[in-house]
């Protein structure tokens, strides 16, 4: 490889650390707006002056994110053109979040190919979500110290994230790269080890882990922290149970999450009667507390006790937004505010926005057909990320299913939330698209 394309790979993978940086914080849309033109700008430069560098390759299965990640973007413009009924809110979100998702993939892809031909680079991207979240602490350190508390309920209005959903969105990306090098790791012979990647990514974990249970207080981040070192345990057991290392590894991973979910417990009240709530909360015709909470407040669960705010609205809305899914299966064409469009129709007192679930809010945006090509496009990215007998593979298989379970739960489904997922499906698809080098 030539030096003037190697200074352009690091260019990329520095941009990108940057982008994962700055997507979460508060008060950078001025300077993400300016990365993510220069990027768009230097992938152009990089394909016009590197492509000769490799050779792409491969079987048709191979390149079926992408064509996933392109049937999407397709799928936006038809229904902006023939099936939308909102035409100038869609044009607006065109020039704008689909726009910006359109740059995201250019410098995803692209950056998917460099780190690919070098993998040991790799952690720059985490580091810079791990800067995000050092300077989250550091603020709510200033913060709690001012106060004289470490638990502030309300902290995160006014944190740099500035809400809960951007600290699950990113510190899943987070948790799933751990897990990744975690599956890596244990199934890799060589016997070439330190132990500083295991320390690095035990401080990252307890960074993100201390976020949700402490500084933000979330039930979604944990949640998805719990499902996805369950499963990468549950596989562990089943694939290396006579191995120390793994054991090791899985004892350190349990003593780990088990701290925090004890200390979440003490603080969080929504778990003690979680079931109870949702039994009420999917009658949504029986119970229409959800249309308006402060106009009929809230209803009592099965234990005669009144259901947690939190547990009730959650899964009220997102029941709300599969009926609504089901009756418009095309969907309504907005990322923000579908449901609010249609749900009135039915429910003339309903005030919601949206269902709280990202992936139901895309199903209300661009309906059964959209929702179902960006399933299929992570699903795609898991099956090739599991034959992939690398760090690549890993860390594309891991973090795949950690968005999966996270915008199942968080209302991450607009804004530079959209453009964070497309990326990332980009950058994911970019490092398992074979190459052969191009020798001269």
């Amino acid at each position: 490889m030539n030096t003037s394309c190697s200074k352009h790979d690091r260019s990329f993978i520095v941009l990108s650390a940057l982008l994962l940086c700055i997507w979460p914080l508060q008060g950078t849309i001025a300077l993400r707006n300016i990365l993510l033109g220069l990027g768009l700008v230097a992938a152009i430069l990089w394909w016009l002056r590197c492509r000769h560098t490799v050779t792409l390759k491969g079987s048709s299965a191979d390149w079926l994110p992408l064509i996933g990640i392109s049937l999407l973007l397709l799928w936006v413009v038809v229904h902006y053109l023939f099936i939308g009924t909102d035409a100038q809110a869609q044009w607006s979100e065109l020039k704008g979040s689909w726009l910006r998702v359109l740059m995201a993939c250019a410098i995803g892809i692209i950056t998917g190919l460099v780190l690919q031909r070098q993998i040991s680079q790799l952690y720059l991207l985490w580091l810079g979500i791990g800067a995000s979240f050092t300077y989250l602490f550091g603020d709510y350190l200033l913060v709690a110290l001012n106060q004289g508390t470490l638990f502030m309920p309300s902290y995160y209005f006014s944190s740099p994230f500035l809400n809960k959903i951007n600290v699950v969105m990113m510190g899943s990306i987070l948790v799933g790269a751990c897990a990744g090098w975690i599956a890596y790791y244990l199934g890799s012979r060589s016997e070439h080890r330190t132990l500083t990647p295991v320390f690095i990514w035990g401080v990252a974990m307890v960074l993100v882990l201390f976020s949700y249970t402490t500084i933000v207080d979330t039930r979604n981040g944990l949640g998805v922290a719990t499902l996805v070192f369950g499963l990468l345990l549950g596989i562990t057991v089943l694939r290396h149970a006579r191995s120390l290392r793994s054991l090791v590894v899985i004892g350190l991973v349990v003593v780990l999450m088990g701290l925090f979910i004890q200390q979440h417990l003490k603080i969080n009240r929504g778990w003690a009667h979680f079931f109870d709530d949702l039994a009420v909360a999917v009658q949504i015709d029986q119970y229409p507390h959800w249309q308006d909470a402060k106009k009929f407040g809230y209803p009592t669960n099965a234990s005669g006790q009144t259901v947690y705010p939190n547990n009730y609205e959650r899964a009220a809305w997102a029941t709300v937004g599969l009926q609504t899914i089901a009756d418009h299966p095309l969907g309504y064409g907005l990322l923000e505010h579908s449901l609010e469009k249609q749900v009135v129709k039915k429910y003339p007192d309903a005030v919601i926005e949206s269902s709280h679930s990202a992936w139901i809010d895309f199903g209300l945006a661009f309906g059964i057909p959209g929702l179902a090509i960006v399933l299929l496009t992570l699903a795609s990215l898991i099956l090739l990320g599991i034959r992939t007998p690398n760090l690549a593979g890993a860390t594309v298989t891991w973090i795949a299913i950690s968005i999966v379970i996270s915008y199942t739960v968080a209302e991450a489904s607009s804004k530079h939330s959209i453009e964070v997922l497309f990326f990332m499906m980009a950058l994911l698809s970019g490092l398992l698209i074979p190459q052969r080098p191009v020798h001269h």
